[in-house]
């Protein structure tokens, strides 16, 4: 969905299919805290845990996290046997997830 405002979040909300995968929205403000380098690099490794697991997530004021993320909103992935990973970075550290099947990345 393209929107110039938090539309797309009320869709994305909507209740889903038992079929679906399950879905997740993290949060972001203009809050000092929420900037801080521990609070980034808990963000991510959220975000690590639902792509190796599958759930798809929705990033709401988020912009701190998007260069650590460009590789996964770039679908830069690395395929090894059946398998899919990507890089994820912080700061000069780089590390490969495992993308699951189901994974999705949603930025709004």
């Amino acid at each position: 969905f393209l929107t110039k405002n938090q539309a797309a979040l009320q869709i994305l909300q909507m209740p889903q299919n038992q079929s679906e995968a399950k879905r997740v929205v993290l949060f972001g403000s203009s809050f000092s805290g929420d900037h801080e380098y521990s609070v980034i690099c808990e963000n991510i490794n959220k975000i690590k845990i639902y792509m190796e697991t599958g759930v798809q997530v929705v990033l709401s004021n988020l912009d701190n996290l998007y260069e650590s993320l460009y590789d996964a909103l770039n679908m830069n992935y690395v395929t090894l046997g059946q398998n899919k990973y990507v890089d994820l970075g912080l700061g000069t550290h780089r590390v490969k997830c495992r993308v699951h099947k189901d994974f999705k990345l949603f930025i709004v």
